[in-house]
């Protein structure tokens, strides 16, 4: 399950500021440059929205990932390793990449870490791992890149 979070009152920002790297900047800071939200506003914080997988298990189910937001995309994984594209502002899904579709990597249930944005150009790819398997997703389209790997991963 993935929260977001809303000021509810004041000003709303749109969803259009990055955190492009895991821990939101190579140096690993943890910071944000926003200001919108502070110690003055933040117990006014209410759920905006909520999106649920679809796929955690009872009997064991964890998500350790680490998610992006690139342009007003979300980017993480699921706790069976799918990965995930919301839009940030509604929590709305805009695609799904399941590695095990298709008997391509069947199993593929395990700890993930997060993913990584890459970008050159208009190339733009979401790198993650499933298994042993590393992916190079189109960042668009969710779709694998054929010129990756063998056929994308």
């Amino acid at each position: 399950m993935l929260p977001a979070l809303l000021l509810c009152a004041g000003r709303t920002q749109a969803a259009d500021q990055n955190w492009p790297t895991y821990l939101g900047d190579a140096a690993r800071s943890h910071f944000s440059p926003l200001d919108q939200i502070d110690r003055r506003n933040v117990r006014r914080l209410e759920v905006a929205w909520v999106y649920h997988s679809g796929d955690a298990r009872e009997d064991r189910s964890q998500n350790q990932c680490n998610p992006l937001i690139i342009d007003g995309v979300l980017y993480g994984t699921s706790p069976q390793l799918k990965l995930l594209a919301l839009d940030a502002a509604t929590g709305r899904e805009l695609w799904r990449f399941d590695p095990a579709a298709e008997d391509r990597h069947p199993g593929s249930i395990a700890v993930n870490r997060g993913v990584v944005y890459w970008a050159d150009g208009n190339d733009r790819r979401i790198l993650y791992v499933a298994g042993n398997f590393l992916h190079a997703v189109d960042a668009k389209t969710g779709k694998l890149i054929p010129t990756f790997g063998t056929g994308g991963g």
